[in-house]
């Protein structure tokens, strides 16, 4: 993409130097996006330039304006010494009336709409094919639209449901709690405006808060908060409405968009790309059983906010206030641009927040805590070092009368859920064993061979594991160390129900389940971690020396 600017109609060029009225175009970027007039007021607030409130504006990434043009750029330390220049909060742009304001604004985007019309087509074309395509070759699947509330998903909404003369494709919303106030307003709206589309929303158990006291704040590297509210209790919903039939879900995911903001932090930026491709079907990396496709991945900004402005599309006010990403307010992959304006209008959740950082900065022990949180740095933390993670630790000494067993020192007292995490390995026989000595067994699917044999007294915390078979022994106790991870330290983030494949696991009534009927032995719910073999053993392990 590359976007030029006509000095005599003043309005952007995409994908096109020459302006219909015949003037050649100055290239300005490769992306921009629209300056609502809440933006607008706000940035001349602060600065003081009367061009922001008269001339015509775009903005690229971060604060760079294009006035009639001509860049303007200011860093964020200029705008946030002059943020006591703002009024009170009831004063500030969202709550004056700017109908004058968008009246001109309007207009710009008419233009702006009439000069690149045929350039919505060609890109609009190409997105409807690629929908058109993936119903086809998946008629057996259940097209579904992800529904986030943020503008990439507002036109993969609109999108589907004109290309297939559909308004009733299921909508999901996968409810983090933790959405901006606003983008609960637009949902509501969006709900009542399009009576006939089915929407569901998901929502997880666990407390946000109390999970960061536990686990610490997420961060880009550990983004444990995605699995525990998004995709743990999405692929519940899907599971609940769907049950057995294959998902063919709709993505608002754009290349664009950095891969560390996507929800598919867990593979790495090559596989995001291959598995994104706008001509490609694929399967999600972190729930089974659905197919995922993209139909603008290739958009740019520019290209969402055309075909929002052509078809007169309703959206997220987040955007209107200078807002380039919406989902999570305090994510760790927002930007300091978002930062900034979440101080501004959300100034109690964003105190809050930050008097919460600083507390942990001190708990972990650095030395200063404030200069830590302002320079963002937890946003890179890694591991849980400063954390109590005794949960994680599996504490083992060899047996001196077996050379292929050992006894593990639990942190957690032996219950009848310990043996629900034992059935990836095999099937649970406690006939074979002797009962006077606490002895369970565990069988090969396929031989009805003793695996493991499993010893300890309900009750206690001393647990003895004998391998039957001395073959791979060293694997076999890694992959048994991290189901032992796993009952101990399991909050229910479901993301071991999600990666099943077979849909064998479950976790409902604070209770981990796996149904040997449906379980095959893949060990998917342990492979997904590349260490410890769960979510929070990764997120709590400590590098040696930490």
């Amino acid at each position: 993409m590359k976007v030029y600017w006509c000095n005599y109609c003043k309005t952007p060029l995409l994908n096109k130097q020459i302006c219909s009225c015949g003037n050649k175009g100055k290239y300005i970027s490769n992306d921009i996006r629209p300056v609502f007039p809440e933006e607008r007021n706000l940035i001349f607030n602060l600065t003081h330039n009367n061009d922001f409130l008269n001339g015509h504006i775009w903005a690229s990434k971060g604060s760079r304006y294009y006035i009639d043009g001509s860049c303007y750029s200011y860093s964020l330390d200029e705008l946030s010494n002059n943020i006591t220049n703002l009024p009170d909060y009831d004063n500030l742009p969202i709550n004056k009336d700017l109908s004058n304001e968008y009246s001109k604004f309007n207009e710009e985007i008419s233009s702006f709409l009439d000069e690149n019309i045929q350039y919505l087509k060609t890109i609009q074309f190409s997105a409807s094919s690629i929908v058109i395509d993936a119903v086809q070759n998946h008629q057996n699947s259940l097209p579904v639209v992800s529904f986030s509330g943020g503008k990439d998903s507002t036109v993969v909404s609109h999108l589907i449901r004109a290309s297939l003369s559909n308004p009733s494709i299921m909508h999901i919303f996968g409810d983090t709690k933790l959405e901006f106030p606003i983008t609960y307003d637009y949902i509501e709206r969006f709900r009542k405006d399009n009576p006939r589309t089915p929407f569901l929303s998901s929502r997880s158990e666990l407390d946000f808060m109390h999970l960061c006291n536990q686990l610490g704040p997420p961060s880009r590297v550990m983004s444990w908060c995605c699995t525990v509210f998004k995709t743990g209790p999405l692929n519940n919903l899907i599971k609940d409405f769907a049950k057995d039939t294959n998902i063919l879900t709709f993505y608002g995911i754009r290349q664009g968009e950095s891969v560390s903001r996507s929800d598919y932090q867990q593979i790495n930026s090559k596989d995001f790309m291959n598995l994104h491709k706008t001509s490609n079907v694929d399967t999600s990396p972190k729930i089974h059983s659905q197919s995922v496709v993209s139909p603008i991945f290739d958009w740019s900004d520019i290209d969402v906010w055309l075909y929002i402005f052509s078809n007169k599309l309703d959206f997220n006010d987040c955007y209107r206030l200078g807002y380039t990403r919406v989902g999570c307010w305090c994510c760790p992959n927002n930007s300091r641009w978002s930062s900034f304006l979440t101080n501004i209008y959300m100034p109690e959740k964003s105190r809050n927040w930050y008097n919460f950082l600083v507390g942990f900065a001190k708990q972990i022990g650095k030395k200063d805590p404030e200069t830590y949180v302002k320079t963002e740095k937890w946003k890179a933390r890694q591991g849980g070092a400063g954390l109590t993670s005794n949960q994680i630790n599996v504490n083992t000494k060899p047996c001196v009368d077996e050379e292929f067993s050992r006894t593990i020192a639990l942190s957690k007292p032996i219950n009848e859920e310990l043996y629900e995490y034992m059935k990836p390995f095999g099937i649970i026989s406690k006939d074979m064993g002797k009962k006077l000595l606490n002895e369970i067994f565990i069988l090969d699917r396929f031989t009805n061979m003793p695996i493991l044999k499993l010893q300890g007294k309900i009750g206690t915390y001393n647990l003895k594991v004998t391998a039957i078979n001395a073959e791979n022994y060293r694997l076999l106790s890694q992959r048994v160390d991290c189901q032992i991870r796993k009952y101990q330290s399991c909050i229910g983030c479901l993301g071991c129900v999600s990666v099943c494949p077979q849909g064998a696991i479950k976790f409902s009534d604070k209770k981990y389940t796996i149904s040997e009927d449906k379980c095959t032995g893949c060990l998917e719910c342990i492979n997904p971690w590349q260490r410890g073999g769960c979510l929070m053993s990764k997120i709590l392990a400590v590098k040696k020396g930490g």
